[in-house]
């Protein structure tokens, strides 16, 4: 079966159109360092689009329809970015599953220190 037919997928999808910060903090795994900027455009967003409908409802001037235009545009680009990410993070296994990722991830400890070394170095 497709990942396209899973049904946590619609609801990924409308939360991405409709809340970009909320699908990134919720779907993102372990991308959610992408939360905050999504957040911060979004809500620039939201106010671009709140100010230009309270002040220029009535109004027909260029700054209030710059304004919505600008508030569509951004939010936008969160959508875009939230699906980019939400895509990115089916696409790896290890951000999905908190243990492929520590498998993959794991640290190596090296034996090896350069100090110790330069402490008990003959020739100084």
């Amino acid at each position: 079966m497709s990942d396209r037919s899973e049904p946590g997928r619609a609801a990924q999808r409308l939360f991405a159109v409709a809340l970009p910060p909320v699908a990134a903090w919720r779907y993102g795994a372990t991308a959610n360092n992408c939360t905050a900027p999504i957040t911060t455009i979004w809500i620039a967003a939201v106010i671009a689009i709140a100010y230009a409908i309270l002040e220029g409802a009535g109004r027909s001037t260029g700054l209030f329809a710059f304004l919505t235009v600008l508030g569509v545009l951004l939010w936008t680009v969160t959508s875009v970015w939230t699906f980019l990410l939400l895509r990115s993070v089916h696409s790896d296994p290890s951000l999905r599953d908190p243990k492929e990722h520590q498998r993959v991830v794991e640290q190596r400890l090296d034996a090896h220190n350069p100090l110790d070394e330069a402490e008990h170095d003959p020739n100084r």
